[in-house]
């Protein structure tokens, strides 16, 4: 620049005044600095007081000086120079380290945005590699109790490493042309023994680069220490709800089990006891209040190992499986547990097999059929229907009952929650054991109501077609 400066300033110097031609050379020192920063700025200055004196101050070609003022332009023009150089120098520098501290808290927001989507400890990792790689634009790597890394490290910085993990202290690289470590090691928690080590490859090192480093590091250490605590909150969780099944399990044991065995208790006491001396239809209620107690302990024990099973988790044995059969045995089974209740089935068309466990999805459908008998007033009619649209097989039953309320409608499919509207007796497992079944055989459920102005209801549950399910 100054070699264009003299060239320009030659050019003109018949057609400017003397004193303009200084400006030409301080416009290049000034260009200098802005575009290459504060030492080029310096030794910009040098070299136009140089050319300035050598072309253009008497005696040309000669670094003489023939005069007297010219002493003191040189001087104004070196001190000029000098002034122009050094603040434009500053000035780039500070828009350089400006546009470089953009640049660390985008990337360290990037990163915070990574490590707060991080579903695992590996995640936290893979995420603290590519920042640390971001921010610098060199090798990053982390060490663990293995001393294991990739890349591999050289035995100076294995040592350091191991530095780290035993004092969970930072380490610095060696310094340029001295021998030791490549990497520069910050350990990932701060603890007095740290259990994960982050090694980086500075390859321009500075002030705001190491902070943005150490905060890199830190959010990924408090990133591992939120998964490590919402995963205790999990288990912590789990443990409550186990405690709380636990506790209502109980509560249901000594009420929905104590009420039937005493029926039974009472009856056969009287039978024994007083047997001669009762009348036929006497014996023939009690019996028959021994047979209805009977059914529900069974049928409460029934549910129970169910949810026990649904808490432990299922193992499905899935075959080919005709739809209308599964609705056939349930149907079956509500009417030799309801023999009074009127079921009407309706099956439209042929519908396709689905691959499920039989016996399970029969259990699931007879539940929610059961949950219509006692639901819906005596005398009216219960409706089951089958029927296949589009790719989804389609069970529901319809009941003429109050209805289920909005705010009950997803708290009924709960373990022992009863919606407000809900008949007298039950434990409130079988819709929550028709849920788990559900699910587990890949299918959904879910309730309508009301169906009408005085209530009714609709459960339905719906599984998909397999496309190359047999004929």
């Amino acid at each position: 620049m100054v070699m264009v400066a003299t060239v320009i300033a030659m050019a003109l110097r018949t057609v400017i005044p003397p004193g303009s031609v200084a400006l030409i050379f301080l416009i290049a020192v000034l260009f200098s600095a802005v575009l290459f920063g504060f030492w080029t700025g310096i030794a910009a200055s040098g070299l136009a007081f140089l050319a300035y004196n050598f072309f253009f101050v008497e005696p040309v070609l000669t670094f003489r000086v023939a005069y007297a003022e010219d002493f003191l332009a040189l001087g104004v023009f070196v001190l000029v120079a000098g002034l122009t150089g050094t603040l434009a120098g500053r000035l780039r520098e500070q828009a350089t380290a400006a546009q470089e501290h953009a640049r660390l808290l985008e990337h360290l927001a990037s990163l915070s945005n990574a490590f707060g989507a991080a579903s695992s400890e590996d995640d936290v990792r893979q995420a603290l590699l590519l920042g640390l790689h971001g921010l610098t634009g060199a090798t990053a790597t982390l060490i663990d109790h293995g001393l294991l890394s990739d890349p591999p490290l050289g035995p100076h910085d294995l040592q350091a490493a191991e530095r780290v993990l035993r004092h969970g202290t930072p380490q610095p690289a060696a310094a340029f042309g001295w021998s030791g470590g490549r990497y520069s090691f910050y350990p990932l928690v701060k603890t007095p023994m740290a259990h994960l080590v982050a090694g980086v490859q500075i390859r321009r090192p500075s002030y705001e680069l190491d902070r943005a480093i150490i905060s890199a590091i830190e959010q990924a250490g408090a990133a591992i220490a939120r998964l490590h605590l919402a995963h205790a909150a999990d288990e912590a969780r789990l443990k409550a709800e186990g405690e709380s099944l636990r506790s209502a399990l109980l509560s249901s044991l000594s009420h929905d089990l104590k009420t039937p065995l005493a029926t039974i208790l009472g009856s056969v006491t009287t039978l024994r006891q007083l047997s001669d001396t009762l009348p036929e239809t006497a014996r023939d209620d009690l019996l028959q209040a021994i047979e209805e107690d009977a059914r529900r302990l069974n049928a409460y024990v029934s549910n129970l190992l169910h949810m026990t099973r649904l808490q432990t988790g299922l193992d499905p044995r899935l075959d080919w499986v005709d739809p209308r059969d599964v609705l056939n045995g349930a149907v079956a089974r509500i009417h030799r547990e309801c023999p009074d209740r009127v079921i009407q089935t309706r099956m439209d068309g042929a519908p396709a097999l689905l691959r499920t466990d039989a016996a399970l999805l029969e259990q699931a459908l007879f539940n929610c059929i059961d949950n219509a008998a006692r639901a819906a007033p005596a005398g009216t009619i219960i409706a089951v229907s089958l029927r296949q649209k589009d790719d989804f097989l389609r069970f529901a039953v319809e009941d003429e009952g109050p209805g289920v309320p909005m705010s009950d409608q997803q708290r009924i499919f709960e373990a022992f929650q009863r919606g407000a509207t809900a008949a007298p007796g039950g434990t409130g497992l079988g819709l929550a054991i028709t849920k788990g079944i559900v699910q587990a055989l890949g299918g959904d459920l879910g309730v309508e109501s009301p169906l009408n102005e005085t209530g009714g209801a609709r459960f339905w549950l719906a599984f998909p077609v397999v496309k190359d399910a047999p004929a």
